[in-house]
């Protein structure tokens, strides 16, 4: 148990319900007794001063804190059939991270309220008052830990103030009490603690906070609070995924989720702390305006970006083609104008490219056509003019293309005819010119209905 403890159950007689804080359920059953069964968490032991044959384990149910002691209970050994082999079985615990003890002691503070009280020689005081009776020393223990991320923290201070302050406390430490009187440094460590609105120390959950602080300026992620954050409470938060692990791995905010949310994308700089974080998704809000972070080239480990109908503007970023680790980038229906970047090319893990709906404007990269891991190419919708890139005849992997609705020109590239996984291709409200070439004539003369020898292209639209 020094690394957890056990799930196991325990035969419920009548002196279990009335067990009282010092006294140990000694119970034994009697021959033909069927009792009922009761689950317990057991999660230490002591043995007697006497024999250390003879003890209790440590252990606790659902009941409550008003049962028993506080919610706990001690079993003696080889009582009440408890720990039978069939039904008990060993839980290791994750060791809490030094963040998470940070984010607890803080939240144990806030369920406490403070009062001002005259100040003492000048300096000022507020009377704390805990939500339950606790001991001097576990207040300053609260104290010394939530003020870890303060470079100026001194726990034995800590102590020799609160010492001061409640010098009642001198003839007896051990005495529980509900109220206590911070003065100095102590009341400037309650007060940071009771703030909802001081950074967490946990990297991930301030990173969020510095997140949510661009994407949403009148606090519709309410979720999203330094006190819901203690411990990995973060990974619950609205579109927040984590890893076995905890490590948040995406952030993905659909309008299935949230509405209303209104601010611009994140500088890279709000993400330090996420190192794990692998997507990003912001789809639906029209409140979410400004323009693309160039920084986000810093986000290397980007691999799933998606950014759509949103009041975005101005350009891409060509820095963003340093993200070579990405294999899904949705930028549609958004406003946003210029050129697709020529470094879109380096891109060579891409898959899914999506940048339909926009202001575009100039000609397609012939870059693009190094893309051989694309699978979907959706340009529709947008002002593009120029050729279709015969470089695109090296996509052999692309099964969706969409260029409908440009003012695209030229004829059409014979390349695309040999594209063995193409099934859909859109090229429709251009100003094509030129015949189809003969690559395409095994695919348009297959009919569609031909179950035995189903067509390889089961979508098309050319007209111009």
């Amino acid at each position: 148990m020094l690394n957890g403890g056990v799930l196991t159950a325990l035969a419920s007689l009548p002196a279990f319900e009335n067990l009282s804080c010092t006294a140990a359920y000694n119970e034994d059953v009697a021959a033909g007794e069927d009792p009922n069964w009761h689950a317990v968490f057991c999660y230490g032991w002591a043995d007697t001063a006497r024999n250390t044959g003879e003890g209790w384990w440590l252990c606790k149910n659902s009941w409550g804190s008003a049962w028993g002691c506080n919610g706990t209970f001690r079993l003696a050994y080889g009582a009440a059939y408890g720990m039978p082999a069939d039904y008990t079985y060993a839980i290791q615990a994750a060791p809490v991270s030094e963040f998470g003890k940070v984010d607890r002691a803080r939240q144990l503070l806030r369920e406490g309220t403070q009062s001002a009280v005259p100040s003492v020689n000048g300096t000022q005081c507020v009377l704390y008052k805990s939500k339950r009776r606790i001991r001097l020393v576990k207040l300053h223990g609260w104290l010394a830990t939530s003020a870890r991320a303060s470079p100026n923290s001194n726990p034995a201070q800590i102590m020799l103030d609160l010492l001061a302050y409640n010098s009642g406390y001198l003839r007896n430490l051990a005495a529980p009490n509900s109220a206590f009187k911070m003065c100095g440094t102590t009341r400037d460590l309650l007060v940071a603690a009771l703030d909802a609105n001081v950074t967490s120390s946990d990297p991930q959950v301030a990173a969020l906070l510095r997140i949510k602080g661009h994407i949403d300026t009148t606090e519709v992620l309410k979720d999203w609070s330094v006190a819901a954050g203690t411990t990995s409470a973060y990974c619950a938060w609205t579109g927040v995924s984590c890893d076995g692990n905890m490590q948040v791995t995406a952030i993905e905010i659909w309008s299935v989720h949230t509405t209303g949310l209104k601010g611009e994308l994140p500088p890279a700089a709000a993400f330090e702390g996420l190192n794990s974080l692998t997507a990003f998704t912001l789809s639906q809000q029209p409140g979410i305006t400004g323009t693309l972070p160039a920084d986000w080239s810093q986000l290397r480990q980007l691999q799933d970006v998606r950014v759509s109908e949103t009041s975005l503007y101005g350009s891409m970023p060509s820095s963003w083609g340093s993200l070579t680790k990405m294999r899904v980038f949705y930028l549609w229906a958004n406003q946003l104008t210029g050129a697709i970047p020529k470094t879109f090319g380096a891109l060579t893990s891409m898959q899914d490219l999506r940048l339909s709906k926009n202001r575009l404007v100039g000609s397609i990269p012939s870059s693009l056509g190094k893309l051989t891991n694309l699978q979907v190419l959706y340009l529709w919708g947008n002002q593009l003019t120029g050729r279709i890139p015969d470089s695109f005849g090296a996509l052999t992997s692309l099964q969706d293309l969409q260029l409908s609705k440009n003012r695209l020109d030229g004829s059409i590239p014979s390349a695309l005819g040999h594209l063995q996984m193409l099934k859909v291709m859109y090229l429709s409200y251009n100003q094509l010119t030129g015949s189809i070439p003969d690559s395409f004539g095994v695919i348009l003369i297959q009919h569609p209905v031909d179950r035995q020898h189903p067509p390889k292209l089961w979508g098309i639209n050319i007209y111009a």
